[in-house]
């Protein structure tokens, strides 16, 4: 599982086509493989993804929020910020890793 998940990162991060993203870009495609592996399915990763985006684009793009969060005219985000995004998604890694293992979850088929 762990190479797979590992060279699937890679991949995502050479995807995104920078030498400078390439390794958070890894970090988050291997988050998001361990997603899909865990839950037994690619929607959690699907909507990690869309949530990842969806707050750079509007720290990017809504003014007010940057504003309000201390990161408007900065050419990077705060350390604030990348310490409470950081603390948020190992919680949230956590969260799922506590999950039941999708392999003891019996089957709606199957009974």
């Amino acid at each position: 599982m762990w190479p797979a998940i590992l060279i699937s990162g890679f991949l995502f991060g050479l995807a995104h086509s920078s030498i400078y993203r390439l390794l958070p870009t890894f970090f988050l495609g291997a988050v998001f493989g361990y997603l899909a592996w865990r839950t037994g399915s690619v929607s959690c990763s699907m909507v990690a993804h869309a949530l990842n985006n969806g707050i750079a684009m509007s720290l990017l793009h809504w003014k007010p929020m940057s504003h309000w969060l201390g990161a408007q005219g900065v050419g990077y985000l705060p350390w604030h910020l990348t310490l409470a995004g950081t603390a948020v998604m190992f919680v949230s890694l956590w969260l799922v890793a506590s999950l039941p293992n999708r392999d003891s979850i019996p089957s709606p088929v199957n009974g």
